[in-house]
């Protein structure tokens, strides 16, 4: 408990001053380490009366304020017996006050009809927190102790949910920190392997062709000539379609280009086996002239990763004859879209795939969100949400400028 949320502690106070009936309520929080107990909310001050005795106070004390009084466990057994034992008191306020502040300013709560204190603690995962400390003018019946022991449970239950929400955000923060790292790491070791195998690796599967190749002109033996040339001409296939290929698909060189490019150029690697369309909203296909990388490597990166991803699901397991990515850029949202007319899938009666967990990391990590809509029979769609930020939001706004000057052009 901390003075981070004046106003939600300012409603407990209040609400707890109508349910138990009392004048006057305080919330304090307890410093274990140190002892010392702080205001964190206080009701009852629209009473013209309290108001004066506020102002009587502060003159008395030489200018401290009861809000501002942090008395100590260690100043009477009272405030030892609520906080450091966490058993509930019940007395005059006076002796609740003493050592605190001076018996003349003491008194002042019995002059203004604050005669009686009854302090509950609040017990928080084992500790005590504070405490909720209502005044009287009279003894406390039966009924309002025990709705002042209910209403304390129920704080203690809402600063309960309020520390493990607190926790939850935070560890969700540290998750996405932690998945941002593993991709980005991830994508660094893919760009270093692909840069190593289209230069290094090629580069000696080229040598070693070449000097196959020079082998097999020198030799005499027709038999031994014909096997290296064979040799020789696996050899350039290995370094023309798989290493090449191998490399493309670890960074997609493309994507240099924009995402658009990407998107196209993945449609085309599906053909004939599956019709892929893409569209764009505004349509960037007919600015042709259009081909800036408006979006980060990284954003560029997911969205292309999802739709290779998604299209992959749709052939492969999803017997898909169509699919059609929809791409839409606008200040307010990002959003990519691949929809196939395949078998689909029950969503609740399969479990999530390596491919859609990662699909979902990678949205999440850009504090994007991943939608999965399939049913049996009516294929599937995937929704890529991505709200951008301010830099990104201004760079999309000229890139559509850019776009509709194209297409008025």
């Amino acid at each position: 408990m901390d003075r981070g949320d004046p106003e939600f502690y300012q409603e407990i106070v209040e609400n707890a001053r109508r349910a138990v009936g009392v004048p006057w309520v305080q919330l304090t929080a307890f410093d274990s380490t140190s002892g010392v107990v702080r205001q964190l909310a206080i009701s009852g001050f629209s009473s013209p009366r309290i108001r004066q005795a506020e102002r009587t106070f502060f003159r008395l004390t030489g200018g401290r304020r009861i809000r501002n009084v942090t008395p100590s466990v260690h100043d009477n057994h009272w405030l030892r017996t609520l906080y450091q034992e966490g058993q509930a008191i019940e007395t005059s306020l006076s002796e609740v006050s003493r050592g605190v502040v001076p018996d003349v300013a003491a008194r002042l709560g019995e002059l203004v009809g604050l005669r009686r204190t009854l302090g509950i603690p609040l017990v928080v995962h084992g500790l005590v927190m504070g405490a909720l400390n209502f005044h009287s003018p009279q003894p406390f019946t039966a009924r309002q102790r025990t709705i002042a022991a209910a209403f304390c449970r129920q704080v203690e239950l809402t600063m309960e949910n309020r520390e493990l929400t607190r926790r939850l955000e935070t560890n969700l923060r540290t998750l996405t920190r932690l998945q941002r790292r593993i991709i980005s790491a991830e994508d660094e070791v893919k760009g270093e392997l692909a840069a190593e195998l289209h230069g290094r690796v090629q580069t000696r599967l080229l040598l070693a062709w070449r000097r196959l190749q020079h082998l097999a002109q020198i030799v005499n033996e027709e038999t031994v000539r014909e096997v290296i040339s064979d040799v020789a001409q696996q050899l350039d296939e290995i370094r023309e379609v798989d290493v090449r290929g191998l490399s493309h698909r670890l960074v997609p060189p493309i994507l240099s280009t924009g995402l658009f490019s990407a998107l196209a150029f993945l449609a085309t690697l599906y053909e004939p086996v599956m019709e892929v369309t893409v569209v764009t909203h505004p349509n960037i296909d007919k600015a042709a002239n259009i081909h800036l990388p408006v979006l980060p490597n990284d954003v560029r990166l997911a969205f292309y990763r999802v739709a290779e991803e998604a299209l992959a699901n749709a052939y492969r397991h999803g017997q898909a004859h169509h699919a059609e990515l929809t791409l839409t850029m606008d200040p307010s949202r990002l959003c990519l879209r691949v929809r196939d007319d395949g078998q689909g899938f029950d969503l609740e009666a399969i479990e999530e795939s390596l491919g859609f967990t990662v699909m979902r990391a990678r949205m999440e990590s850009l504090m994007g969100r991943l939608i999965i809509d399939s049913a049996v029979g009516r294929g599937t769609i995937i929704t890529a949400e991505l709200v951008p930020d301010d830099a990104l939001k201004t760079a999309v706004v000229r890139f559509l400028e850019a776009v509709e000057e194209s297409h008025s052009g």
